[in-house]
């Protein structure tokens, strides 16, 4: 048996407190002498006190654990950092605000063990509430507006397909063999937002096989701040703005800007918004229509913003726009 055989990497930046709950979680996973791992934490250019805080508790940690500090800012630098330092071939992938569940690490290793063919894990999210949980928010209202980090598909493990658009990972509990990162590229440099999204993207459409493993388990902290209808709006306002940056632009987007299935889906929200019980008791599921909705309005505009650049992009071979790349040319990766 190797060293390690997984490396759990954590990028953060200043968040020092809550970074030591989550590596007191990850101290006590269940393993049960199957499997060996070690914890990367990765400081992306933190004020506080992350790096010492980490450094001291090195020496009793009961799996190895080490600190590196990444400066540039933004997650694709910092897990990037943590791939190129961590010593496993299977790379998990958390996030500082969340909890670990003790059997997390192990029903990650279970799928890769009982599946062997399986190439990336999707493990459940659930939500961890802070001040307790609204009564409005039942399982389906959490499930339409979809923007509190977490995943549930349910109890069964199921194999995500390409073309199955309802299933998705959320980059705080993911696994990936190192060599789908060797040969498909690890997180996109010019994201600031929509790597784990991006990645997924990648990934899914290479023909990588991804797995929903529900047994690994982490939980995300939710607070009252991310519970009102300005938060939620603000949230996909700025999705789809990233969404429109993201996306890359080829010839005939010079007349059309985005896709046309992106069309399809602005229409779908806009008339399921549209045809919305008006009443108080259906608020927060017509909330949810009017902000996928917005997120496409934004996701437009910010195709029109972009335009110009586009044309400079094609006509000149040189990249003017700021996230998203234009096909045929070079695509850097991380």
């Amino acid at each position: 048996m190797a060293a390690s055989d997984l490396s759990v990497i954590i990028p953060t930046r200043n968040r020092a407190t809550i970074l030591k709950g989550l590596l007191e979680t990850v101290s006590c996973q269940e393993t049960g002498s199957r499997f060996r791992y070690e914890v990367v934490v990765v400081d992306n250019g933190s004020s506080d006190d992350t790096s010492r805080m980490v450094e001291g508790l090195t020496a009793d940690y009961p799996v190895p654990l080490r600190c590196v500090v990444e400066p540039r800012p933004g997650k694709p630098f910092a897990a990037n950092t943590g791939i190129a330092y961590a010593q496993s071939d299977l790379l998990v992938f958390t996030d500082d605000d969340v909890l670990a569940d003790p059997g997390w690490l192990s029903g990650i290793w279970r799928c890769f063990e009982e599946a062997p063919d399986t190439e990336a894990v999707a493990g459940r999210i659930l939500p961890l509430w802070i001040d307790g949980r609204p009564e409005w928010m039942s399982d389906q209202i959490m499930g339409k507006l979809g923007t509190l980090g977490c995943l549930n598909f349910g109890p069964d493990r199921l194999v995500i397909s390409q073309s199955d658009r309802h299933y998705w990972w959320v980059g705080s509990n993911v696994a990936v063999r190192r060599s789908v990162v060797e040969r498909f590229g690890g997180f996109d440099l010019r994201r600031a937002r929509g790597q784990d999204v991006d990645l997924f993207d990648r990934y899914n459409a290479a023909g990588v096989k991804i797995v929903y493993e529900p047994r690994a388990v982490v939980r995300h902290k939710v607070g009252q701040e991310r519970l009102t209808p300005e938060a939620f709006r603000a949230w996909y306002d700025r999705q789809g703005f990233y969404r429109g940056s993201g996306m890359t632009w080829r010839p005939h987007h010079l007349v059309t800007l985005m896709p046309l299935h992106c069309y399809q889906q602005w229409w779908f929200w806009a008339k399921r918004w549209w045809q919305a019980d008006r009443s108080p008791e259906a608020f927060w599921e017509r909330l949810s229509y009017e902000c996928r909705t917005q997120a496409w309005n934004r996701t437009f505009l910010r195709r029109l913003q972009l335009w110009p650049r586009c044309v400079l992009t094609m006509v000149t071979g040189r990249s003017f726009l700021p996230d998203s790349g234009v096909a045929g040319q070079a695509n850097p990766r991380g």
